[in-house]
């Protein structure tokens, strides 16, 4: 008979459930993994002491950061990734983890403010303007972080993200534009990338969350993918 895993050996996950959250299948391979507990937390709710967090996609990116924001969710975030907590941007989520958002045209917000631009959570050197064109496209990538591993996803955005230290960040990828990580101080763990899909990809999967297991001081989950890179 099959033991079932002790849930201390399991790492809790939370997930920001934004008010206007696009892409839920992005947590799927998360919620049917049976080494993650995924706990949903809005904004004005306490993130409390997890293992790790994810920011999703959002169909209005800015009207979330907003609330993360005046909701304290926002400081909150700040103050666990300051004390060595692992944070994880997608899409959205990654945009909103940079230094700021810009939306001259106003494609994400409809009030203007001067220059249409928005703070974001400043965990990552990164920035992002909000362009007419629509980037969607199906991508085969070679992800350098956690290891080095092939990847598939698509990217679905308005937003151009660029980095404004290269010094302060690595990519992710080979493909520079889909993912940055923070490299600016050994306590940050904070990453984000344009790949829907990405935990999907189980070799990237279990590299990433065996990073947090080290970090939590648990028995590393086996890996039996091979990693092909061509």
């Amino acid at each position: 008979q099959r033991r079932s895993i002790n849930k201390k050996t399991k790492s809790q996950i939370v997930v920001i459930k934004l008010n206007y959250i696009s892409n839920f299948s992005d947590l799927d391979p998360l919620e049917n993994d049976s080494s993650v507990q995924i706990k949903w937390v809005k904004p004005g709710e306490d993130l409390g002491r997890p293992d790790a967090v994810i920011i999703p996609g959002s169909k209005q990116t800015i009207k979330d950061l907003q609330k993360i924001h005046s909701s304290g969710l926002g400081d909150q975030l700040k103050e666990f990734a300051k004390s060595g907590g692992i944070i994880f941007g997608i899409c959205g989520g990654l945009q909103m983890l940079g230094e700021s958002l810009e939306d001259p045209l106003g494609l994400e917000h409809s009030s203007r403010t001067t220059n249409n631009k928005f703070k974001g959570l400043n965990l990552l050197h990164i920035k992002t303007t909000f362009e007419s064109k629509k980037i969607l496209s199906r991508k085969k990538a070679t992800a350098l972080w956690p290891s080095k591993s092939n990847i598939t996803g698509f990217e679905l955005h308005h937003g151009k993200t660029i980095a404004t230290d290269i010094n302060q960040i690595h990519p992710l990828c080979k493909e520079r534009s889909l993912g940055w990580v923070d490299n600016s101080n050994k306590k940050l763990q904070v990453a984000g990338t344009y790949l829907h899909g990405i935990f999907e990809n189980d070799v990237w999967r279990k590299d990433w969350l065996n990073q947090i297991r080290q970090h939590q001081g648990i028995e590393l989950l086996k890996n039996t993918e091979e990693k092909i890179i061509k």
